[in-house]
Order: structure tokens, then sequence, then C-alpha cells
């Protein structure tokens, strides 16, 4: 006999809202079965769909305007990047110089 999941522990599983698990049920994405006035997932159903979920992967198409804007976020982080790793003109604070005689430096 096949063991049936609850709604919620489908939920769980994957890792989404009950809303969603609900909304993938109802769709038929993932099969269940009626029991009285429940719905119940079978474990099996459960894994075939995370099975073919795994291989196929929906892209969203992108406007125009979505592509634009990543665009122009792409060239701002470009020169923010360029800014920072940008050599300055002043040259680095030389180190203190130590005394040539060591003795002289000294005084008793």
């Amino acid at each position: 006999m096949s063991e049936f999941l609850t709604i919620q522990e489908v939920a769980d599983r994957l890792k989404v809202s009950l809303s969603t698990a609900t909304k993938l049920v109802k769709e038929g994405k993932i099969k269940s079965v009626r029991i009285a006035s429940l719905l119940r997932v079978p474990v099996e159903a459960l894994a075939e769909f995370a099975k073919s979920a795994s291989k196929s992967t929906v892209k969203r198409p992108v406007s125009e305007k979505q592509k634009a804007a990543r665009a122009a976020f792409a060239d701002r982080v470009r020169a923010r990047v360029r800014a920072k790793n940008k050599p300055t003109s002043k040259p680095a604070p030389a180190a203190p110089k130590a005394p040539v005689n060591a003795t002289a430096a000294v005084s008793k």
C-alpha cells in the first residue's frame, strides 16, 4: 500500500508555502487523490514531480526594458569596480629613515 502525504507535508518537503503546494496539486502538476473530502498526495507522485521539475527549467521572457535596466546596473557595477581598482596618483608615504651612524644617534 502506498503512503500518502497531506498538502502541508508536501509543502514542507518541497520547501514551499502551503498555498504554492495547494496550487501545484490543484493545477494537476502534482498528482493527488481525494480520500473522503481530503486531498492526499502519494509519495511516488511527489517523487515523480520532483524528478520532472529538476529536468525542466522554465525561463520567463525578459522585456527590453528589463534588459536595459540590467545592462545599466552592470555598467554601474563595472564603473565602481574600475574606480576602486584605479591607481592613485599620490605616492605612498615613505618610511622614516634610520640614522646612518648608530653611535652618533645615541648620546651619553
